[in-house]
């Protein structure tokens, strides 16, 4: 493994026999030929939906419609690249309403304006 100073992964060498990378991309694109990977995707970010729901319910605060995010995400079909966009626009908008109501919970005096995401922290 190769990291930066504050351990953050750059690289993994492997050795040139070593074709288990191979085997798991091969088995990732037969997923999306079949779908698969789609029905996946789909069931990660309705997890984490309906996880965020368990949070929300257990403060007592406003959850998610998950039947109607289900009805949108049975309605999505076709190309991949316009399906997993359409999904991270699901879970980041899942994601905004969490934070939203989460924040609610925090003093007026310490409560963040709204959540930083991985990328606007670079």
């Amino acid at each position: 493994m190769i990291a930066t100073r504050n351990d953050r992964l750059i690289a993994v060498l492997r050795n040139l026999d070593d074709d288990a990378y191979v085997k798991n991309r091969i088995s990732q694109y037969e997923a999306l030929k079949n779908n698969k990977g789609i029905c996946v995707a789909k069931q990660i970010v309705l997890a984490k939906i309906l996880g965020q729901n368990q949070v929300l319910r257990k403060y007592g605060l406003r959850q998610l419609d998950v039947i109607r995010i289900k009805a949108k995400m049975n309605e999505m079909d076709g190309n991949l690249n316009h399906v997993r966009k359409k999904l991270r626009v699901i879970k980041a908008r899942a994601g905004k309403h969490y934070f939203q109501e989460v924040f609610k919970l925090f003093d007026k005096r310490v409560r963040p304006e709204e959540a930083k995401s991985k990328r606007s922290n670079r």
